[in-house]
């Protein structure tokens, strides 16, 4: 599929100046469990979370790349397939980054011989190595309009890590925007009830009941990193769309 720089013009998010000018009235409340998308209806990518983040991109940094994050079912690795070879762009997933790190092949197996907290430092550590090598290879006067920026789809609970957090906050101070991809609790039991994939249980909870917990506890650190939120409970070449469209921002 090719997006077409008319569609891409329509759905594009407003830049900074411009959502200055709006009025709080004709700001869009968002809730991530309530909202509801038909399969005719296009997603919003919306910029700037309805929690202010604490770190600011700077406004002349040029785009880097795009960082996915949001709870797991909710399409990062799909999606970000889906944008990169339409943009014919890199893409990497940071729990395939983690597992080479540990020279692991099961993101479940780590958890149930070395624990958690061996994984959340494989997380920043691989983390930390992907943003020095796109450091190395990127020339910052490059224009991502002609060079497409790389995606990176991250763990659900990497940026709930205090030290993965402090990367990702330097990472958007630099140029990397970072999209909150979201997805009512229904939605992502049905996807993940389906396949659950490589993925451990973080609680002893039913899935539903865990998702739950899990998203109230990390909406903070996502809130915090978003630049742009995107329903992500339509067609994964949709959400692609909205998600593209950013890159051209």
């Amino acid at each position: 599929m090719e997006f077409r720089l008319d569609f891409l013009a329509r759905h594009a998010l407003p830049t900074q100046s411009q959502q200055k000018k709006e009025s709080s009235s004709n700001r869009i409340s968002r809730s991530h469990e309530d909202e509801r998308w038909s399969k005719d209806h296009q997603p919003q990518a919306t910029a700037w979370s309805s929690h202010q983040p604490s770190v600011i991109p700077s406004a002349a940094a040029p785009l880097r790349g795009i960082v996915l994050i949001g709870m797991r079912g909710v399409g990062k690795t799909t999606v970000g397939h889906l944008v990169a070879k339409n943009f014919k762009s890199s893409f990497d997933d940071l729990d395939a980054l983690s597992l080479h790190f540990l020279s692991a092949s099961s993101v479940r197996d780590v958890f149930q011989t070395q624990g958690e907290q061996t994984w959340r430092e494989a997380e920043t550590a691989a983390l930390a190595k992907y943003f020095q090598s796109a450091s190395r290879q990127q020339n910052p006067s490059q224009d991502s309009r002609i060079h497409a920026p790389p995606i990176l789809a991250v763990g659900a609970g990497a940026p709930a890590n205090l030290s993965s957090l402090r990367l990702l906050q330097d990472a958007r101070k630099t140029g990397w925007r970072i999209v909150l991809m979201t997805s009512p609790i229904d939605v992502l039991v049905k996807r993940l009830s389906i396949d659950l994939g490589d993925r451990a249980a973080l609680t002893e909870h039913p899935l539903a009941e865990e998702l739950a917990q899990l998203a109230r506890e990390r909406a903070v650190f996502y809130s915090t990193l978003a630049d742009a939120e995107v329903d992500a409970s339509s067609d994964p070449a949709i959400v692609c769309a909205a998600i593209a469209a950013l890159a051209f921002n």
